[in-house]
């Protein structure tokens, strides 16, 4: 048996060798974990640009290259991202259930809603009802988030786009006694006075008592209003002309085409952002748009 100082010596060794164990596999586990977390950054970049899932190999192999040269050292660490077309759309997933999670939660906490609605076709001739939903809490904490896009198969009658809203409402545990409003685009099954959404919706709330409803339709022509004003070629050039000379952040309007309202979200963006300027072109112009007054007094 080691006796002594020998066995001291042992010792401190021993617990030296088993530190710089400890040290190495905290380590590895700090790469592993940055890796996975950067894995997860990169695939939510990927969704919010709308981008192909198998980008995120391309991204790697760039990274990879770039590091070659910037810190060759720390290759090894890019060359542990997983970002193939599996991993991005699994990672997508599981970030799209946590954000689901997190808003069933604040949902489940509204005082009072309202909800937007909008049936557009895409690309492939689907028909997609997108539902955004507007609430807020006894603190006073406001929520606005598109809560589902949900596609339509076969007709687009009012009652499948109600199965549609009930499905959703269902799925976030949704219920009617605290639904203030809705908003809807201009379609007949939309606001069709009898059998239109909005109809239902109201048929349906009666029966549990919940508060009346209130209904807008198509805010958006508001805006679009002012910008088709502006899109007269003499005032157009006046006005591109006017933004110039004030070095205003935004060139120039957007132009809308022929799609419903919610599909024209970047038109109202832009009105808003260019909400002072538009005031003032009109009111040299000696025109009022009194809606607008109303959005830069409360600034």
């Amino acid at each position: 048996m080691i006796q002594g100082q020998l066995r001291i010596d042992k010792f401190v060794l021993l617990m030296k060798s088993i530190q710089g164990q400890s040290s190495s596999i905290k380590k590895c586990y700090k790469d592993s974990e940055a890796s996975v977390k950067a894995s997860y950054t990169i695939a939510q970049k990927i969704a919010a640009k709308s981008k192909p899932f198998t980008d995120g190999e391309f991204i790697k192999e760039c990274m990879e290259a770039a590091s070659e040269i910037l810190c060759p050292s720390k290759k090894q660490l890019f060359s542990k991202l997983s970002l193939s077309g599996l991993t991005v759309a699994r990672r997508i997933e599981e970030l799209g259930t946590d954000i689901e999670s997190t808003l069933k939660e604040r949902i489940s906490k509204f005082i009072f809603y309202l909800l937007a609605l909008d049936e557009s076709t895409d690309l492939s001739d689907t028909a997609q009802l997108a539902i955004f939903i507007l609430g807020i809490d006894s603190n006073f904490n406001i929520t606005e988030e598109l809560a589902a896009l949900f596609p339509i198969k076969d007709t687009t009658k009012s009652c499948d786009i109600f199965n549609a809203l009930n499905s959703t409402l269902n799925r976030f545990d949704i219920k009617l006694n605290n639904f203030s409003g809705v908003i809807t685009d201009g379609a007949p099954s939309m606001v069709r006075k009898n059998e239109g959404i909005v109809a239902l919706i109201k048929k349906e709330m009666s029966t549990c008592g919940a508060l009346k409803l209130m209904q807008y339709h198509c805010i958006i022509h508001q805006e679009n209003n002012f910008v088709q004003n502006l899109s007269r070629a003499l005032n157009h050039r006046e006005f591109k002309n006017f933004l110039s000379e004030i070095e205003a952040e935004q060139g120039d309007v957007i132009y809308f085409t022929d799609v419903r309202w919610l599909s024209r979200g970047k038109v109202l963006k832009r009105v808003f952002d260019l909400k002072n300027e538009i005031f003032e072109f009109a009111a040299s112009k000696g025109k009022q748009f009194e809606q607008l007054n109303d959005y830069i007094a409360l600034e």
